[in-house]
């Protein structure tokens, strides 16, 4: 089968030299979320109605920050195993939350200690995000019982596996930074994932990689409801 293509242009001005391109999709982008959202939605029900069509997309980046996001849409709606679409959207937001955190260094980490490990009003020196921990009944003195650390957590090497639920997180210090992550605000995982997929992304901390995909894959048919009241996605995941 064709392969689909992705140019990028910084201009209209450059749409000259495809004049004689087959199936083009001309795309213009900018920086508002909802916009380039909508033009993903609209490129999803094309490749739908035309079947099989392959397309040369052209992104017209107008000084987008999103034009990279906007490509990873265009790979993922041109992946057909739902297996495979799945995996590359996981990894990819993986990549894309540990690069934030990676040129930024938002938890102010100073010798491996975070901001908030090194308050002497915190109870771990470190790792602190790394722990789990459970809920008691209401009526119990203490809130949470079963409180340890991941299993995935490893002191020298850090984190061994790659849990989006966990790279999302923001603690209460970052909050009051006024740095918090969404789902909608990451354009791959609100153009793909539905309400169901959104939940298990968000709530499923301190599981693996596997475990987690494993969710996403094996619950397309268990309706949204049963989640809801049985909390089944986080029944079957040992902390």
């Amino acid at each position: 089968m064709e392969k689909y293509s992705i140019t990028r242009i910084s201009s209209v001005s450059e749409l000259d030299k495809f004049n004689n391109a087959e199936n083009k999709r001309i795309i213009n982008l900018n920086n508002n979320l909802i916009t380039l959202k909508l033009k993903v939605i609209k490129e999803r029900f094309k490749m739908i109605s035309k079947g099989e069509k392959v397309y040369n997309y052209i992104l017209i980046s107008n000084d987008s920050k999103y034009v990279q996001d906007f490509e990873n849409c265009i790979k993922a709606m041109n992946i057909k195993d739902r297996k495979e679409r799945l995996t590359f959207i996981y990894d990819t937001a993986c990549d894309y939350v540990d690069g934030l955190f990676a040129n930024c260094n938002n938890c102010e980490f100073k010798d491996d200690k975070c901001a908030v490990n090194r308050s002497p009003q915190h109870q771990y020196e470190d790792m602190g995000c790394c722990r789990s921990f459970e809920f008691t009944g209401i009526f119990q003195k203490e809130m949470i019982k079963n409180l340890k650390l991941c299993r995935y957590a490893k002191s020298q090497t850090g984190c061994t596996t790659k849990n989006l639920s966990c790279k999302l997180f923001t603690c209460s210090y970052l909050r009051k930074k006024g740095i918090k992550f969404s789902i909608f605000k990451i354009l791959l995982l609100s153009c793909f994932l539905n309400i169901k997929e959104r939940d298990i992304i968000k709530y499923n901390f301190f599981g693996s990689r596997e475990e987690l995909l494993d969710r996403l894959l094996n619950y397309k048919y268990c309706p949204y409801i049963w989640w809801l009241f049985r909390r089944k996605y986080k029944a079957d995941i040992e902390y």
